[in-house]
């Protein structure tokens, strides 16, 4: 990892205007949250990791690359945890080869408005290229005014836990896929 913020932390991270470009791993890992702003991942395997707890705001991720032939990536933000994630945006992958997520939001419960993503999907097609991926968690998540193109390949939303209910509120997004 370029920069590692670990969750042992009293304080939450003040992270901003940074560039980081082809790290080994995640560009940029942030685990107890706070306000990560302004910053720009270029072909990092995880463009970047964040706890939540704060703000995660433009924020931007251009391709996503694998760790090796063995390890495969291609996920733009990894984010978790509870806050607001704003006008971020992920674009362009071109070389991962699996878990070709833009935003994975794992665990993440808070407002979701203003992100854009363009063609983030697998190289030839193949796998479960995904703009916005859901993984477990509690509390609400608001989704408004979020723009998804998916040029190629791929979903646009993709939700992976059982219980989808009234937890997810959708208003105002625009979504294509081929």
């Amino acid at each position: 990892r370029n920069a590692y913020f670990h969750d042992n932390a009293s304080e939450p991270a003040t992270v901003l205007w940074n560039l980081h470009a082809r790290s080994c791993s995640d560009s940029m890992q942030v685990r107890m949250g706070g306000t990560v702003k302004g910053n720009l991942s270029l072909q990092n395997p995880t463009a970047m990791t964040w706890g939540g707890n704060g703000t995660f705001s433009w924020n931007v991720a251009i391709d996503a690359r694998d760790i090796s032939a063995n390890d495969k990536r291609g996920i733009g933000f990894n984010l978790s945890g509870t806050g607001t994630i704003l006008n971020n945006a992920c674009a362009y992958q071109q070389t991962g080869t699996e878990n070709v997520t833009a935003f994975d939001l794992n665990g993440f419960s808070g407002s979701f408005t203003g992100n854009y993503v363009w063609s983030w999907k697998a190289p030839g097609g193949q796998g479960w290229a995904t703009a916005v991926q859901f993984n477990g968690g509690g509390g609400t998540v608001t989704l408004s005014g979020n723009r998804l193109y998916q040029v190629g390949n791929g979903m646009c939303w993709r939700h992976e836990e059982a219980a989808f209910g009234s937890r997810f509120r959708y208003t105002g997004n625009q979504m294509f896929t081929t």
